[in-house]
Parts: C-alpha cells; structure tokens; sequence
C-alpha cells in the first residue's frame, strides 16, 4: 500500500537485479524509480523531485561514480536538503561516505530489514512515511 503520493525515492544502481530488489523491497511503502547511472539519475532530478535517493557508489562509470553524483547535487541549493544514502559494499567507509555529504548507508546486499530501518532514522523522513 502506497502511503502519499510526494513519497518518492530514486534508485541509483547499475546492477540491474539490485535494482529490482531495492524496487520490490520498496514498492509498498514508496513510489520508486529506477536509473542505472549517474548521467540518468541527474537528468532526471531536472524534472522530478524525489524524497530519498539510493546512490550505488560503483556505478560502472570512473567518471560518474555514486559520490560524483552526489557532490554534483549537493551544489544545488535544492538538493541541499535531500536525502542521499550511499549503497555499497564498503561498511567500514560509513562515516567517510556520511562525511563527504551522505546522509547514510545501506551495505549491499541489499536486506529489506536494512533499508527500512535506514529509511526510520533519516530525519522528517522515517516517522512521516515508513511507519505503517
């Protein structure tokens, strides 16, 4: 079940079966869409606005990585406040990822128990949207 209709999130990932788990681990409780690189993901933040972003930090593309993305989009006074959180494998990175502008991390694989309780904790998200 859907809750509201501004409850967006962009998936960033360019492992296309990631990408349909975080799709189908998300598709109760937000409206997702999928991009599979960096280029994608900021010609569609020109249209669209979306709540969260899941940002795959490889993203196949040593010009356009994840944290590319993300510095690019953190320039824009309306990114400033969006909710960007890093997807990797890099566990132990946490508290570099979070302190170049993330506002969190999900370790991949990606376990819909992780995600939610990530999604919980990012503030004027979490309580506003992932509790049912």
């Amino acid at each position: 079940m859907k809750t509201q209709e501004n409850n967006r999130i962009l998936v960033v990932e360019d492992d296309v079966l990631q990408s349909y788990i975080a799709k189908k681990v998300l598709a109760d409780r937000y409206e997702v869409e999928c991009v599979t690189n960096g280029y994608d993901a900021l010609e569609i933040l020109e249209n669209k606005d979306f709540q969260i972003i899941l940002m795959d930090i490889n993203l196949g593309d040593p010009e356009m990585d994840g944290i590319r993305v993300m510095r690019n989009l953190r320039q824009h006074k309306r990114f400033k406040h969006t909710k960007i959180v890093a997807v990797t494998a890099y566990a132990h990175l946490r508290d570099w990822y979070i302190s170049e502008g993330f506002n969190d991390l999900i370790i991949k694989p990606i376990l819909s128990e992780t995600v939610f309780d990530i999604l919980e904790r990012l503030p004027d998200i979490g309580n506003k949207y992932c509790c049912a």
